[in-house]
């Protein structure tokens, strides 16, 4: 299973098959989007280096879930296919916190050059949910909607 999951994690990626005197509300909305942050600029960055610190013990995404440490492998695995990453921003966020739990969705643009396949682009919905833990914030959920064209 090991060996599938960089191939997984890629077609996942790049395919589209995570008080300062305000209220709590603010706050923990404040705290989701700096964890989404760090996720963007662990894409842009390709470095996995802040993944653990913002990653849930485990992942679930369309069709499969994985723990932290399989999920970081596959990541540095993916990424590795990966030339140049040109853009990689989520923007349009819409945050949804409820008690311990966040749901939050996003537009994601893309623009990278790839190993194989050249330069591709795209663009699509994502949608991450956040679980609140002792230690903070965690992406538990990635689910991802981009389509990469030449």
């Amino acid at each position: 299973m090991k060996k599938f999951l960089p191939l997984f994690l890629a077609v996942l990626l790049l395919t589209g098959c995570a008080g300062g005197g305000g209220s709590s509300a603010s706050v923990n909305e404040a705290a989701v989007l700096n964890v989404l942050s760090v996720l963007e600029q662990a894409y842009r960055t390709r470095d996995s280096g802040r993944l653990p610190r913002i990653l849930g013990p485990v992942l679930d995404m369309p069709g499969a879930t994985m723990t932290r440490e399989n999920f970081i492998w596959a990541f540095d695995e993916a990424t590795s296919l990966i030339k140049t990453v040109h853009k990689y921003d989520f923007t349009d966020k819409s945050v949804l916190v409820k008690n311990n739990a966040a749901t939050v969705e996003v537009w994601i643009t893309a623009d990278m050059t790839l190993v194989f396949a050249g330069r591709v682009s795209g663009q699509g919905p994502g949608r991450f949910e956040l679980r609140k833990y002792a230690d903070g914030w965690k992406i538990t959920g990635l689910y991802l909607e981009v389509e990469l064209m030449p």
